[in-house]
């Protein structure tokens, strides 16, 4: 994978890491205002990801099965 192919995936790469997150908070904090506040916050950064990675976009074969477009990301933002 080259550094473009890990730029268009970085909003799956953030959400990714936003749920490993909330679910350690989850096991060990046992917080549920905490745990509210990580989701949110991780949810607008997902979002400022995908804000990001749309500005320079120019549709991408990832792998044969994963294209990051205008769709994905909207689609995406939408989930």
């Amino acid at each position: 994978m080259t550094t473009t192919d890990l730029l268009a995936l970085l909003p799956i790469i953030t959400l990714t890491g936003v749920i490993l997150v909330v679910m350690m908070v989850i096991a060990f904090a046992r917080n549920l205002a905490l745990t509210c506040l990580c989701c949110t916050m991780g949810l607008a950064l997902t979002l400022a990801a995908i804000a990001w990675v749309s500005i320079n976009l120019e549709p991408q074969f990832v792998t044969p099965l994963i294209v990051v477009d205008e769709y994905a990301l909207l689609f995406s933002s939408i989930i």
